[in-house]
């Protein structure tokens, strides 16, 4: 083993920035480090040497710290530049682009000028546009329209460069909602004449109304007093009738009332004769179902007995059966259901 106090890993403090600017040499020098722990023979199993390998180790940690510091005091001088950098280039950034917006600033306001003056003349030129109304509208509308395309006069000061467009479209849109209102006011006559002449036919149909109203309420009274008149004969007729009726009808009544009287006395004695023919039967009757009663009743206490014999011969026959000859046994069949006529219900 060694002596590992005098064991050096790392080259002079000043000689470190090189190892992370030129490539390989961290490696390199990592590679160096572990070759070179690794190459010291270390006998764990004493004391110094126990001492040596936690000395080593110590070394190895230092020498980690020192990486990393060279390497944390790099990092922040990079930082520090970048942060330069980047600040002088935010500053001539923004100085380029404010220099490129006003450079374009001009021509920006000529094109949004140039743009409203555009928009603005084709919205003038709507004016003329020939599919605002159509022949179906009214002539008041149609008119209306005309009125306002004719107000709007075509000059170059106003329409610039789309002057002859202008006046195509609007000598079209003349000419369209021209041939329009001339659509509209025929069809405008046209209902005003089929109007008059409907209104005459209905004047007449009501003057034919009340002629016939008149006529059929003249009839009606007319027919109305001869129906007075039948209906007053009529009813004293039928007061004649209905007092002859009467009479006929209280001398009815009198017969009736004495044959009902009549035939009222021999249903009473049927009735109560009736009833003593009933009264007889019910009593015999009851008599009969006692003795249906008792007879059944012994014919099922009989048959009865013969069953509980037949279920007793049954399970005794089948207890006989059962092996082993034993209580437990004959109780194992009864639970297992191989008894007839027998079940055995446990509880929970």
């Amino acid at each position: 083993m060694s002596d590992t106090t005098e064991l050096s890993l790392l080259p002079d403090a000043k000689d470190l920035p090189a190892v992370f600017t030129e490539a390989g040499k961290l490696d390199e020098l990592i590679t160096s480090i572990e070759k070179r722990v690794k190459s010291e023979v270390i006998d764990v199993t004493t004391p110094k040497g126990r001492k040596a390998a936690t000395s080593l180790a110590a070394k190895v940690s230092s020498s980690k710290v020192l990486i990393e510091k060279t390497a944390k005091d790099l990092t922040e001088d990079a930082r520090k530049k970048i942060a330069d950098v980047n600040a002088k280039r935010n500053s001539a950034v923004e100085r380029l682009e404010k220099l490129r917006d006003d450079t374009k600033a001009p021509v920006k306001e000529w094109e949004e000028k140039e743009e409203a003056r555009v928009r603005a003349i084709l919205q003038l030129m709507l004016t003329f546009d020939t599919d605002q109304l159509n022949a179906a509208a009214s002539s008041e509308e149609l008119q209306a329209l005309i009125d306002k395309i004719t107000a709007v006069e075509v000059t170059e000061e106003t329409f610039q460069e789309k002057t002859e467009e202008a006046e195509a479209l609007k000598a079209e849109a003349l000419k369209v909602y021209g041939a329009h209102l001339q659509t509209a006011q025929q069809r405008e006559e046209n209902e005003r004449e089929l109007a008059a002449l409907r209104a005459e036919k209905e004047e007449r149909e009501r003057q034919d109304r009340e002629r016939a109203e008149k006529e059929a309420a003249a009839k009606a009274e007319e027919e109305r007093k001869a129906r007075e008149a039948e209906e007053k004969a009529r009813r004293e007729q039928e007061a004649k009738e209905a007092q002859e009726r009467a009479a006929r009808e209280a001398e009815a009544r009198a017969e009736q009332q004495r044959q009902e009287a009549e035939a009222r006395h021999a249903r009473e004695l049927e009735e109560a004769k009736r009833r003593e023919d009933e009264a007889a039967q019910r009593e015999r009757d009851r008599i009969a179902q006692e003795q249906r009663e008792k007879e059944e009743a012994e014919a099922a206490a009989l048959a009865d007995a013969e069953n509980r014999q037949r279920v007793k011969a049954t399970i005794v026959t089948a207890l006989g059966k059962v092996e082993p000859r034993s209580v437990a046994g004959m109780v194992e069949a009864m639970m297992a259901g191989e008894i007839p006529h027998v079940k055995v219900y446990l509880d929970g």
